[in-house]
């Protein structure tokens, strides 16, 4: 059985603390968060031949909040400081872009290493090399971006324009546009957990898109551009009425419309003790799930119960597992996408964020404990052709359509 995560982190970890992707990491549940996940011995215990690689350039905002955020990851004061230095650069309008270009390099000569230590692993640049690695047996990484903060400000269209051709180049194939804070194409609707925020000193409860708008302008003019070169759009941290305008954009291109996602999230429904409704408006409703079902395209389900079931874990001794909300997401997924009483699975993926600075459930800490997951699965009465559906051919599908 082919399995592919759809939405992981590993250049975060090789970017922000020199790890590599062909180490032996140690991941524990509680561990610190500046430890590595996802690598290839993780992946090769649990049977994960593919993943998508989500390059993410931190936010110029949060530059001021380091010190707070080194606390949090347990990082020395001086280690902030060098930090800082790999944080978006607001100096310069296209300065993003070329860190942005950096990280995908350093991914890249990381496989290149793992390559010569003996590891079957390859970079695919688009779809057809995607299903040849595949059917090849290779482990097989795809490009992806998280945050058009990574484009840089104030640019034209035509640098932009330029800008997603470079990346459609070097073989990206996913791109979360909105993150934490508003960027040059979309507005945010927040997505880091109440008590993160409050470890960062940031405002709990504050809306972080008070003006409720969702594209900017030249944002509408790229999420057409995306469509049309073939980068799938993640709806992941955009407000709802970016949603429903990309949704639009889509849907105007009659029968050349394109599988939209949902990379790595809950459901509205399911999160049943988040009270913050900023938090709550986050995550897509049945109403959202069944837009990504008409459009053809995927929800990648999340291991982190915040977003969940709306509880974060206050106890370092508390044991907080995420399989059986996990599976209660997928259950009530696929029966919002069924008829007749029948489930049905064709809309449902994994997308971890493992690596992604996540609170990690107690039973899912590490790219390695999928395996149990998809064992639950099983457990759980849902048929083998409907685990290969969820663990892979969904998002082949996806890819198919929507890459290049």
């Amino acid at each position: 059985m082919n399995l592919i995560d759809i939405h992981c982190h590993p250049s975060l970890k090789i970017y922000l603390f020199g790890h590599h992707i062909y180490h032996r990491h140690l991941a524990l549940h509680d561990g610190l968060p500046t430890g590595m996940s996802v690598d290839l011995h993780f992946m090769e215990n649990a049977g994960m031949n593919a993943a998508t690689a989500v390059h993410y350039l931190p936010e110029k905002e949060l530059i001021s909040k380091l010190p707070n955020l080194g606390k949090l990851l347990k990082l020395p004061l001086r280690e902030c400081d060098k930090l800082s230095e790999k944080f978006e650069n607001p100096a310069g309008r296209d300065a993003p872009f070329r860190q942005l270009l950096n990280i995908i390099d350093i991914l890249e000569k990381d496989i290149s290493e793992a390559k010569k230590k003996g590891h079957d692993v390859v970079i695919a640049r688009n779809y057809s090399e995607f299903e040849n690695f595949i059917a090849e047996g290779k482990t097989v990484f795809i490009h992806s971006i998280e945050g058009g903060n990574s484009l840089g400000s104030g640019l034209s269209e035509k640098v932009l324009t330029d800008e997603l051709n470079t990346l459609s180049n070097r073989g990206v194939c996913q791109f979360t546009i909105a993150h934490f804070f508003e960027n040059i194409l979309v507005t945010s609707q927040g997505g880091i957990p109440p008590m993160v925020k409050k470890h960062m000193g940031m405002p709990v409860d504050e809306n972080p898109n008070p003006s409720g708008r969702g594209l900017s302008d030249l944002g509408k003019i790229m999420v057409a551009k995306m469509l049309d070169i073939g980068i799938i759009i993640d709806l992941v941290h955009c407000p709802p009425q970016a949603v429903k305008e990309i949704h639009q954009i889509n849907s105007s291109r009659g029968e050349k419309k394109r599988p939209l996602v949902y990379s790595h999230t809950g459901i509205r429904e399911i999160a049943r003790f988040i009270t913050n409704p900023h938090d709550l408006a986050y995550l897509p409703s049945k109403e959202d799930v069944l837009a990504i079902k008409n459009c053809g395209g995927t929800v990648g389900i999340i291991f982190m119960n915040y977003w969940l079931n709306g509880k974060e874990e206050d106890s370092f001794f508390q044991y907080a597992p995420g399989i059986p909300i996990v599976i209660e997401t997928i259950q009530t997924i696929a029966g919002w996408c069924g008829s007749n009483d029948q489930r049905d699975y064709s809309y449902i993926s994994i997308g971890s964020d493992l690596d992604g600075f996540t609170e990690t459930p107690d039973d899912l800490y590490s790219t390695s404990r999928i395996k149990n997951l998809v064992d639950e699965l099983r457990k759980a009465g849902i048929g083998e052709s409907d685990i290969n559906k969820i663990c892979f051919e969904n998002y082949r599908r996806v890819l198919k359509n929507g890459w290049h």
